[in-house]
């Protein structure tokens, strides 16, 4: 598994391969804020879902010095291919627990945003369902993990990362 962490003096990051243990990981699943799923919740337009969280492996920085690999919240319609919403995320703004924590409630505010409520919501991996269950039971639907949403890869394959 490649990781980043802190290494020499003074401590700068390193990227470094770690070994892989077979196990059953856990993914966080944090709670959302309910006054935004409730807000949410009303909106009219219900549309199809697809959703991606994941972390970019290009690293952002100075060539030859630190590299951030920021993470990315992509939900797109999964009817018309559309993008509802994209934020980028970086551990150089928030720790990364708060920035797993803060999830749930981005997903929401993008739905809010957009003006709509995910009638089904459909996730690229266990990971991303894992961390939007909390908003998907809040707005009494499943976030459920796919293998294949052609909607997602087609604006995934449109971008220049």
């Amino acid at each position: 598994i490649l990781s980043r962490g802190p290494a020499g003096e003074p401590p700068a990051w390193q990227d470094r391969w770690m070994p892989f243990h077979r196990k059953d990981y856990e993914f966080p699943r944090p709670p959302c804020n309910s006054f935004l799923a409730a807000a949410v919740a009303k909106h009219p337009r219900a549309v199809d879902l697809a959703c991606v969280f994941l972390v970019l492996p290009n690293g952002m920085g100075p060539r030859f010095g630190e590299r951030t690999y920021p993470y990315i919240l992509l939900v797109v319609d999964a009817g018309s291919g559309m993008i509802v919403g994209f934020e980028m995320l970086s551990v150089e703004d928030q720790p990364f627990d708060a920035l797993i924590a803060s999830v749930p409630d981005l997903f929401l505010k993008l739905c809010d945003k957009a003006k709509l409520r995910p009638r089904t919501l459909a996730c690229a991996g266990r990971s991303t369902a894992a961390l939007l269950d909390a908003p998907a039971r809040a707005l009494r639907i499943e976030a459920e993990a796919c293998h294949s949403l052609p909607a997602l890869d087609a604006v995934m394959a449109s971008m220049p990362f």
